[in-house]
């Protein structure tokens, strides 16, 4: 499997300077997250898996019990990676 672009960019951090591995990967990570606008990575990833649900849901006519289960467990997510970022959930 190919690496992801946040592995690349870790690499890259590397192999150009004195960074650690840790170093590398906070300052890809702030990166990413400023380039984007997430509040913290991955929160864009998580926002997606919910559309595609909710479009296979309504596309399908299948039960909402997921979309429920879904939605809970990214409010429950959300709130928790916003507090570690710094921010108010």
């Amino acid at each position: 499997m190919m690496p992801s672009y946040r592995e690349q960019l870790i690499h890259q951090l590397q192999c150009q300077g004195p960074l650690t591995e840790q170093g590398a990967i906070e300052l890809t990570d702030a990166a990413i997250t400023e380039a984007t606008g997430e509040a913290y990575t991955g929160e864009l990833a998580m926002l997606r898996t919910i559309v595609r649900t909710v479009r296979a849901a309504a596309r399908y006519a299948t039960d909402l019990d997921e979309i429920r289960r879904l939605l809970a467990e990214h409010a429950g997510t959300d709130a928790v990676e916003r507090v570690k970022a710094g921010e108010r959930p």
